[in-house]
């Protein structure tokens, strides 16, 4: 990416990396290509910062999103649950910010048919 965009980036930091690394990646690798080519972009020192780094916009607020929310789990529950919980979560707060099934599907990266098996499944409100 250096070459293309011209730059002499050398790397990035830990706190960079981390963020990186603890994001899920619905869109997966072409999703990060595109997070670390704004970033680069974004960068006129020669390593990548947090201050650089735009995963995603939170739609009411218009306001990049770089911090990706924990999500807090109970001891007691096995992976698949805590999964379901976490997914249900994500599905339901994006559709309140993307109104349809569709929208949903597109910002997650995944099928509306996939989206509307969710909501069935998880018994979410619309």
């Amino acid at each position: 990416m250096n070459n293309r965009l011209n730059k002499k980036i050398l790397g990035a930091d830990a706190a960079f990396i981390n963020t990186l690394m603890e994001y899920s990646w619905p869109g997966n690798v072409r999703e990060l290509q595109n997070v670390v080519e704004r970033a680069m972009n974004l960068c006129s020192s020669d390593i990548l910062t947090l201050e650089h780094l735009i995963i995603g916009f939170d739609n009411r607020s218009k306001r990049p999103i770089t911090k990706i929310p924990k999500f807090s789990y109970e001891e007691d529950l096995d992976l698949k649950k805590t999964i379901e919980m976490y997914e249900k979560e994500v599905i339901t707060n994006s559709l309140k910010i993307h109104k349809t099934y569709r929208k949903t599907a597109k910002a997650l990266g995944i099928s509306h048919t996939s989206i509307i098996n969710k909501v069935k499944k998880f018994d979410i409100q619309v």
